[in-house]
């Protein structure tokens, strides 16, 4: 998905890494650079703090990326399943920028069509989930460069709709957290480690669906939006 090479990323930031997969991820595709995460999350911040106990390369920021002073200089920012969880979107999109060094890039995913609206969305704490000229828009008017726009979920998602809109429903039965902040907070730990070997094993399963899905990736079939932008 990225063209960069690892020579391109010196410095890295996940925003709201969860349990950390994707930053073990891109820990291991750029051995030579140095990654920061934030997270806000105290249940997070404990399970990553003991999963990259020893992890000289990676600072942990306990707090609110949107509070305090700003960290700069990164060649690349991720930002998976976040925006969504944002009210003031658009002063994130700002910092993100801020943030990012000339010609950086910023990848991120969000949740896409509000007619798409589900339990999932109240059991997450999300404010909104996104079209796709509505998210071009406001990165472009923060200065963003869009690269490219693909659509995911499909057709996974969409066979697995009926289970999941249960699975929430029995949640709000149950009494799980429905204020956005801790809905926030525990939506990114409500799920075990991704181990590699179960993930590579995983991913072969899964190949046909993902072949599909990569071939839908320009349609409007999926219900999730992956952005690649860049800072001109």
């Amino acid at each position: 998905m990225l063209d960069s090479t690892s020579s391109d990323v010196h410095r890295f930031l996940e925003l709201g890494p969860g349990l950390g997969d994707v930053t073990a991820h891109a820990l291991r595709r750029y051995p030579d650079a140095s990654g920061t995460v934030f997270e806000f999350s105290e249940d997070a911040v404990g399970r990553l703090k003991a999963r990259f106990r020893g992890e000289e390369r990676l600072s942990l920021w306990s707090r609110n990326f949107l509070e305090g002073p700003l960290e700069g200089g990164f060649d690349l920012i991720m930002a998976f399943e976040v925006l969504e969880h944002i009210e003031d979107d658009l002063l994130a999109f700002e910092r993100i920028y801020l943030m990012l060094e000339r010609g950086g890039v910023f990848l991120m995913s969000v949740p896409a069509y509000m007619s798409k609206w589900q339990k999932g969305d109240e059991w997450a704490g999300h404010y909104r989930r996104y079209e796709r000229e509505e998210l071009v828009e406001k990165l472009v008017a923060t200065g963003f460069k869009v690269e490219e726009v693909w659509g995911y979920g499909f057709p996974v998602t969409s066979l697995l709709y009926p289970l999941r809109q249960l699975y929430y429903r029995a949640s709000a039965k149950a009494g799980e957290p429905t204020e956005k902040i801790r809905a926030t907070k525990q939506s990114g730990v409500a799920r075990p480690y991704q181990k590699p070997g179960a993930a590579a094993w995983m991913a072969r399963l899964m190949k046909p669906l993902f072949l599909l899905q990569h071939v839908a990736r320009k349609s409007d079939l999926g219900d999730g939006w992956i952005v690649l932008a860049k800072k001109a």
